[in-house]
């Protein structure tokens, strides 16, 4: 009798065709730098930045090698359970060492402290090679980290502009958005043909434009773009922001901008509301 396993075997021979195929890619993310080890402060940080808002599902990386990682205050449970929170996938952390490199891995995250984020200092060639009679003297341990921290911090801006910049086509939604409904557009803009009700959120790496009344909360330029912008036919909203730079009712809007054509851009680290003339 033939079992079911070498049916199989025979099958996937006759077709020429493999359980699976192994290839190279290419995965895009975000690095979380460290200025420090409390995690409550990073919370409240967060927290005013984007609020309640997911950041989408992104792989995150952890960079802890700006801090003190010798104090053992840094609870990595509670780190990766807040980037959790924003719809984060932590999957790796840098400069790690010892007793917390330790408890990163139990944790399921990889070691990427030698994959290109940082500078990377080249090996030494064991070769005997001849002595010059002066050599001439190489960088001070002070060069090298300034060297270091300039490379990162680099690369570190290359990344966020990448994002900034990156695009895609624009997301055209035709229905009226009710309380809790959230739309996200990735890599482009934005357009709402209808209402956006209270407790409804729209985002766009790109542009919003919400041909509606916008009463719920927008957000333009969620992934660091500064030059993206809000543009609505009736400007009503709970939260507006650019960039996470941001806005609530708290503060009211001036009275030729309440329920008015309206469009807000950044200035800096200001936004600008300002009316739209149709």
């Amino acid at each position: 009798m033939t079992s079911a396993t070498e049916r199989t075997d025979r099958r996937r021979r006759a077709s020429g065709s493999e359980a699976f195929v192994i290839k190279s890619a290419s995965i895009e993310g975000l690095a979380l730098v460290l200025k420090t080890t409390d995690v409550a402060v990073l919370r409240t940080e967060l927290h005013q930045r984007f609020g309640d808002t997911p950041l989408t599902a992104t792989p995150l990386l952890f960079d802890v090698s700006g801090v003190d990682t010798a104090v053992p205050d840094l609870r990595l449970e509670e780190l990766i359970d807040m980037a959790r929170q924003y719809q984060l996938q932590p999957v790796a952390i840098v400069g790690a060492q010892g007793g917390l490199l330790d408890r990163a891995q139990q944790l399921g995250l990889a070691d990427l402290s030698d994959i290109g984020y940082a500078a990377k200092r080249p090996v030494a060639d064991k070769r005997v090679l001849p002595v010059p009679a002066t050599q001439p003297a190489g960088p001070t341990p002070e060069q090298i980290e300034q060297f270091e921290t300039a490379q990162r911090l680099a690369v570190d801006q290359a990344v966020r502009e990448a994002l900034a910049t990156r695009t895609a086509p624009t997301m055209v939604v035709t229905k009226p958005l009710r309380s809790g409904q959230r739309v996200y557009a990735q890599g482009g803009d934005l357009i709402v043909c209808g209402v956006v009700s209270h407790g409804a959120e729209v985002l766009a790496d790109g542009h919003v434009h919400v041909y509606g009344p916008l009463r719920g909360r927008a957000i333009a330029g969620a992934r660091g773009n500064t030059s993206a912008r809000i543009f609505t036919s009736c400007m009503e909203p709970d939260l507006y922001a650019i960039a996470g730079i941001y806005n609530t009712t708290d503060i009211p809007l001036a009275k030729e901008i309440q329920g008015k054509p309206a469009q807000v851009r950044l200035d800096g680290e200001r936004l600008i509301v300002e009316p739209l003339k149709v």
